[in-house]
């Protein structure tokens, strides 16, 4: 009986293994083409979508990309200080102060109450030995803090 019902089983089957099995004839000399079915589309097209871009690869340290996704966001939002802020922190790994500092110069005349940005400016200056105006940077971002 076990036997019958392992043989009904297989002609069961048999259909759909010769179906998937089957193969097309292609005329001589034709070339069979693969078409995707779903097509990619990048979600980065805000300065948002950038900003967040550049933060992945700032935490992967991969500062190249990370700067490049910051400046796409700025290219979208002149305005956007947080891509501002890091880009300017970037720059300040890298030795690069004075680009450093006209980002951070940048991001306090976009928002001149940003204690972030006050104390990464103090900290470029202080990278700099430039200690009376990194203390008036600090001092600044404590109090608007």
């Amino acid at each position: 009986m076990k036997k019958l019902n392992l043989i009904f089983t297989f002609l069961a089957g048999l259909p759909g293994l010769v179906a998937c099995s089957s193969t097309a004839i292609l005329p001589v000399g034709a070339t069979a083409q693969i078409q995707p079915i779903e097509k990619i589309v990048h979600a980065t097209t805000t300065a948002d979508d950038f900003y967040q871009l550049g933060r992945y690869h700032q935490n992967q340290q991969r500062w190249a990309e990370a700067a490049a996704a910051y400046r796409s966001a700025l290219e979208i939002e002149h305005n956007h200080i947080d891509a501002r802020n890091r880009l300017g922190a970037i720059y300040a790994f890298e030795g690069k102060f004075n680009d450093a500092i006209d980002e951070f110069k940048s991001a306090l005349a976009i928002a001149p109450d940003s204690a972030a940005s006050y104390n990464n400016l103090g900290y470029v200056f202080f990278l700099q030995y430039r200690y009376l105006d990194a203390v008036s940077a600090f001092e600044k971002s404590i109090t608007l803090d």
